[in-house]
């Protein structure tokens, strides 16, 4: 990717497992499991996507 910043690691989304009580449109227990492709080794800060928005391998989050 042109303009790839060293500060972001991306990687896809092997699984999400959202919680068996989650109400849209309320969001009541508005949480989920990811399950990576691939292991990362050192988290700082994770940014998650908002539903329904692209990330950054160009999948939609549903």
């Amino acid at each position: 990717q042109s303009g790839l910043n060293l500060e972001e690691t991306y990687r896809g989304a092997r699984q999400i497992i959202i919680h068996p009580n989650y109400n849209n449109p309320v969001h009541d227990n508005d949480i989920a499991l990811v399950q990576l492709t691939s292991s990362l080794l050192v988290v700082h800060l994770l940014q998650v996507q908002r539903a329904g928005s692209l990330d950054g391998a160009g999948y939609i989050l549903e």
